[in-house]
């Protein structure tokens, strides 16, 4: 076996309703790397979210809402 200097780790999650938890203490560094607010080149980040509306509601029966969300939902992939 191999070691590498140079890991590449993959998370996949959702932030939840909790602002206290890991992965939305996570979601908002991220956020502040993209605006620019923070700097890490460690990161690459892809964040896929459904707009909301004016109260902050999300419309999941709307197939375009969810797919933004799910962005392989018509992928070949699922097939």
């Amino acid at each position: 076996m191999k070691a590498y200097t140079n890991k590449l780790m993959i998370g996949i999650t959702t932030a939840g309703d909790n602002m206290t938890s890991f992965c939305c203490k996570c979601l908002q560094y991220c956020k502040k790397i993209l605006d620019g607010t923070a700097s890490d080149e460690a990161y690459f980040l892809l964040i896929c979210k459904a707009d909301e509306d004016e109260n902050g509601d999300v419309d999941f029966t709307n197939p375009l809402i969810n797919e933004m969300a799910n962005p392989d939902t018509n992928s070949h992939f699922l097939s």
